[in-house]
């Protein structure tokens, strides 16, 4: 028998590394996709939670509102994108001056303590915190309040602006949230209409 030692020949490599590199892409490129779709999947569960959270904030704070402590009516003043009201949210023996607001695409909490004599609520005294990031309300030209009077029976239209704050029965919420707007392919959006107790007729 005759071995042959002949070596591969030229058109036999560039058959190979043209496989090996067409796998070795297939691979990348599936590993690349993997990744990306993980990311997305854990942006979208942490928008998902945020939402939720700023949600319960809003929710369970205006459900409480009630007259201040100086004798004024639960709810100071109402726009689109501010809503400013009075209520114990530390169950203590005052109420406070709640005030939330979107400031750009940060949603924004402010809380003002009754203090001196007589009893006042000083802005210079205002406590913020932030409730939520990347909120898009204003670019998606969405209200993130709108008010509804003590007709409402689920199907009329918000009150128009100016508001007047004693007609307000109840306060309607959507949120939407855009974490990554790059790679989120939805903005995650949440609502809730909330019956202000201390102001609705029964």
């Amino acid at each position: 028998m005759i071995k042959n030692k002949q070596g591969m020949t030229l058109m036999e490599v560039t058959v190979y590394v043209t496989i090996f590199a067409l796998l070795a892409i297939a691979i990348s490129t599936f590993f690349i996709q993997a990744f990306r779709s993980n990311d997305i999947i854990w942006t979208q569960l942490t928008g998902q939670q945020d939402i939720r959270r700023a949600m319960q904030h809003i929710v369970e704070d205006v459900r409480k509102a009630e007259q201040s402590d100086i004798g004024s009516f639960p709810i100071e003043s109402a726009s689109e994108t501010s809503f400013i009201f009075f209520a114990n949210i530390d169950d203590d023996a005052s109420r406070e001056r709640i005030r939330f607001w979107l400031d750009g695409t940060t949603l924004k909490k402010g809380i003002i303590q009754s203090s001196g004599s007589p009893l006042s609520y000083d802005p210079l005294q205002e406590v913020v915190t932030i409730i939520a990031r990347d909120v898009v309300n204003i670019g998606e030209s969405v209200p993130l309040f709108s008010y509804y009077d003590d007709q409402y029976t689920g199907t009329e239209d918000p009150l128009e602006a100016p508001i007047d704050v004693p007609d307000i029965h109840l306060v309607g919420v959507i949120l939407k949230i855009d974490e990554d707007p790059e790679s989120t392919p939805i903005i995650l959006t949440a609502s809730s209409k909330i019956h202000i107790r201390n102001v609705k007729e029964n």
